[in-house]
């Protein structure tokens, strides 16, 4: 799978992806960074990537304009280190990836993962 790591994430989680075998890219690494998300979702939508932030704006933006795709996965924790990335994406990136192929929005919590298939509505 492609994704493509928003700027509120660090750096080293577009490495952490790389490391599993996915092609992976920061904003910050295809000069992105301080971009709309706008311009961001149709980057990603016309590279075939997903999604991954701690941003509500592109779940919002996917949802109100019914896109089927990118696909989004936002996590909303507390706490997240590069270690808990990496166990969160070993333990259920498999389970998803065939949501995440067809099209949908992934929130992450420290309790559980919601998976809502696109387009929304």
């Amino acid at each position: 799978m492609k994704f493509l790591i928003d700027e509120n994430m660090p750096l080293s989680f577009a490495e952490v992806m790389r490391e599993l075998g996915h092609d992976a890219v920061h904003v910050f690494e295809i000069d992105l960074d301080e971009t709309d998300d706008s311009i961001i979702l149709e980057h990603a939508k016309q590279n075939q990537q997903i999604i991954i932030t701690f941003d509500l704006d592109f779940s919002r933006l996917v949802a109100v304009g019914k896109l089927q795709l990118p696909s989004v996965i936002t996590f909303r924790t507390d706490t997240m280190t590069t270690a808990i990335f990496k166990n969160t994406m070993l333990q259920h990136l498999e389970n998803l990836q065939e949501a995440l192929t067809a099209g949908a929005m992934v929130t992450v919590t420290e309790r559980n993962i919601r998976v809502k298939t696109l387009p929304v509505g």
